[in-house]
């Protein structure tokens, strides 16, 4: 099963110097915004305190864009949840994960980032709101 697809949606569309743009084309594949429309919304959002990146994972706890949080904490003597393992057990719907210094968006059981990150830790999953999600054919 391909679970992974390569798919870059900031490519020709960040600024310069913004390569660490995951949580703009996160949000833009899960929730179906252009990667513009995203970044103009997470921008709206944190503005002049953007100093760092976005902070997405701030904005989906508070409700934005998402309709519930998962958690996947360590369990002493079994494996960390995985992207792959995630849309083996999520096969359906549009999720933002959350993995180490990285978010992805996860649309109908695939896992769409510029790189494989599918063996990647999962920490944090949100459910985006199927009323503003766009999936993708």
């Amino acid at each position: 099963m391909n679970n992974f697809r390569l798919y870059d949606a900031g490519k020709g569309n960040r600024l310069k110097g913004d390569d660490g743009d995951c949580q703009v084309r996160a949000l833009h594949t899960a929730s179906g915004l252009t990667y513009s429309a995203a970044w103009d919304s997470l921008y709206a959002l944190q503005g002049k305190y953007r100093t760092n990146g976005f902070n997405l994972c701030y904005y989906l706890d508070r409700g934005f864009a998402s309709r519930r949080k998962l958690l996947f904490p360590a369990q002493k003597g079994k494996p960390r949840m995985t992207a792959a393992e995630f849309v083996r057990q999520y096969p359906k719907g549009s999720f933002i994960l959350k993995q180490a210094n990285h978010v992805v968006a996860v649309e109908e059981g695939i896992v769409y980032d510029n790189f494989d990150s599918t063996q990647r830790c999962v920490y944090e999953a949100w459910e985006i709101d199927p009323l503003i999600s766009t999936h993708k054919s």
